[in-house]
């Protein structure tokens, strides 16, 4: 399995104290959920180093704020491509609330559309399944079995 490092949290340690800040392993969306419970997975550290299989998702949560106001949000999606972590997609949004609601669907069909079989891919496998299984039939003298190529 690959080992990643998380990314930096990119705040000074002033500003990580007062800005509201997480990341996560994303297993699912939720788009029953309307808030940032909608964002299923566990709670990780920035800059961990952690093992997990090509194609895990995390999504990064970061406040941009003062001593006194929230002035916006910044939202981050990155997935483990072979070795890297890879940052699929960013949004800067505003101070107004419901800040998942404008991610979420967003968020959700980006995984969706990783997880949906690639066809060309497929037909490409059952060929050479296909292929390796005439061989094989070919090799035992059996060729009642064999599957038209």
């Amino acid at each position: 399995m690959p080992i990643v490092v998380l990314p930096k949290l990119g705040l000074s340690s002033s500003a990580a104290r007062r800005c509201k800040h997480w990341i996560k392993r994303l297993d699912r969306v939720d788009t029953s959920q309307s808030n940032g419970y909608a964002f299923v997975g566990a709670f990780l550290t920035f800059e961990a180093t952690v093992e997990c299989p090509d194609g895990t998702w995390f999504l990064s949560y970061i406040e941009d704020s003062s001593a006194t106001r929230l002035r916006g949000r910044t939202v981050t999606v990155f997935q483990v491509r072979g070795t890297e972590l890879v940052e699929v997609a960013e949004w800067d949004l505003d101070a107004s609330a419901g800040w998942a609601l404008k991610v979420r669907d967003e968020i959700a069909a980006l995984m969706q559309a990783a997880a949906a079989p690639d066809p060309d891919a497929l037909r490409a496998e059952r060929q050479q399944i296909l292929t390796r299984l005439a061989e094989i039939n070919a090799l035992l003298g059996d060729t009642a079995d064999t599957p038209a190529i």
